[in-house]
């Protein structure tokens, strides 16, 4: 896969795929984004937050720290996995890219919900997942700079996740578990994945996700935006 889509879309394919210990619901919490908002245009993910790159600098010419997102409204577009193998021109060509739909929620730190709208394959049935419907999972968002309209232009984030990294053994069943047996409180741990029952719950376990995200396998991820981007 690309940059992208491990970054992003593979957070949903893990959140069914039984190695996820994320946060995840069948139904929205949030309807309508709030707080500062991202500006629109071309961002960089980056591996390190030390990573040069050049603002005028072509996609195909960007360091291999960087990758290219797009952020425009209620959409991150980013390269298609299906397009790993063609040229760097036609890959990095931001009309073939894929669409991820978002709300980006006010709050310290901000929630980002980012909804699968389709079946994610590869993997045995998840319990307590209907993965042939939409499902959200919630990234935490901490901006690191704002423009002068108050637009976010960095940021760090990592995902919303149940609790502290399960323990690497079998369950009573002698399947292995894949979520947490001490769950941030609010939350609720149905088979292989947990919910918020509210708001509340869903913010307290993005606060206190940052500290245990790099013991549960995912990395801080660093993003900065780079240019405007007109088609």
């Amino acid at each position: 896969m690309n940059g992208f889509s491990r970054a992003l879309l593979a957070l949903a394919a893990a959140a069914v795929l039984g190695g996820c210990n994320m946060v995840v619901s069948e139904r929205p919490w949030f309807a309508a984004p709030s707080g500062p908002q991202l500006k629109k245009g071309i961002w960089a993910m980056l591996d390190t937050a030390d990573c040069s790159l050049d603002p005028a600098a072509a996609l195909p010419d960007w360091p291999d720290c960087a990758r290219p997102v797009l952020v425009r409204g209620g959409e991150y577009l980013g390269p298609a996995a299906s397009d790993d193998d063609r040229p760097p021109a036609e890959r990095l060509d931001p009309a073939r890219w894929d669409k991820i739909v978002h709300v980006l929620a006010d709050g310290t730190p901000q929630i980002d919900q980012i909804i699968s709208n389709r079946p994610v394959g590869g993997g045995p049935p998840v319990d307590g997942v209907d993965t042939d419907k939409p499902f959200y999972i919630y990234t935490a968002v901490q901006p690191t700079a704002t423009d002068s309209a108050g637009r976010i232009t960095a940021l760090r984030r990592w995902p919303v996740l149940c609790g502290p990294k399960p323990p690497r053994k079998q369950g009573l069943s002698g399947r292995t578990r894949f979520v947490t047996d001490k769950p941030f409180k609010g939350l609720v741990v149905k088979g292989d994945s947990c919910g918020a029952k509210d708001i509340p719950a869903l913010r307290r376990a993005a606060a206190g996700s940052e500290a245990i995200a790099a013991g549960d396998g995912f990395s801080i991820i660093i993003s900065r935006w780079v240019r405007d981007y007109a088609p």
